[in-house]
């Protein structure tokens, strides 16, 4: 027998079973803690082998209502438009909720014991049955990137982006507070009349080239960006992909835009220092 082909083994004790979701529950810990913490898969290959199989095809709950039981389907049995939309509603609110019952959040992928890389390259997967190359190739180079382009900011728009960190505003706050004006400055929680907003909501400006980029803080008037990378996202074991910031990066400084990148370290170590930094870059 062979580890995660038959078995797998709790890096914590050493426990030996073919899925480790039920053991995890005597170490006060979830699946998704245990893969964080440990990089290890929660089920052996053939565990998660045979699970799909008892899903797959006609086994499948919703391989035969054709339809009639999806809200979402011109079948759907409940012709009502007030039940309509409640069923629609619970759905939602219900996918909200259960991100791993969702096959475009990266929890459906992790859920399914895939390690946090795999799971990133399934959702990529996922992700481009709406690509920039599917729309050039269905409606030519012009059409197919603005319906592409249009996509990314209905997108952007639509669903609440909280992916910032609470010490990179921080340190906004404290570059905003000594500059003599926001009129052109940009970042998550300056919202559109200039006040702080902590409900979560991301106000990074949208720049739009090639792709839809929102950089942490923008100084619009001058065309300057300070770039906060944060240890996961930028450290040496982050979650990272370093192949697209280097071409966003590129992208921003081909449209003319100088930047600054900070890194969250340095500004926990130095946080005077980096603030006079980012100022001079500013002002000068």
């Amino acid at each position: 027998m062979n580890e995660r082909v038959d078995y797998v083994i709790c890096a914590i004790c050493g426990f030996h079973a073919a899925a480790l979701s039920g053991h995890l529950i005597s170490h006060n810990m979830t699946t998704d803690e245990y893969r964080t913490n440990y990089n290890k898969p929660t089920a052996c290959e053939i565990y998660k082998e045979k699970m799909s199989s008892l899903v797959c095809g006609e086994k499948n709950p919703g391989y035969n209502h054709n339809g009639k039981l999806s809200p979402f389907s011109k079948k759907f049995k409940y012709h009502e438009e007030e039940k309509r939309n409640s069923v629609i509603m619970t759905a939602k609110k219900t996918r909200k909720s259960n991100p791993q019952n969702d096959p475009t959040k990266i929890e459906y992928y992790l859920d399914k014991n895939y390690s946090y890389e795999n799971a990133e390259k399934e959702l990529a997967k996922r992700q481009r049955t709406f690509s920039l190359d599917i729309c050039i190739e269905k409606f030519g180079e012009k059409e197919g990137h603005k319906r592409w382009l249009a996509r990314q900011e209905k997108w952007n728009t639509n669903f609440k982006k909280t992916n910032f960190s609470k010490i990179s505003q921080k340190l906004f706050w404290e570059i905003s507070e000594k500059l003599p004006s926001l009129e052109n400055i940009y970042f998550a929680e300056l919202d559109d009349n200039k006040e702080k907003d902590i409900t979560g909501k991301n106000h990074e400006y949208r720049t739009v080239f090639e792709k839809l980029i929102l950089p942490d803080f923008l100084d619009n008037s001058q065309k300057k960006i300070i770039e906060f990378d944060g240890v996961y996202w930028h450290g040496v074991t982050g979650r990272g992909n370093k192949t697209r910031e280097e071409i966003r990066e590129n992208i921003l400084e081909k449209g003319g835009y100088k930047i600054l990148h900070i890194n969250e370290n340095d500004y926990k170590k130095q946080p005077e220092e980096i603030v006079e930094k980012c100022l001079n870059f500013l002002t000068k």
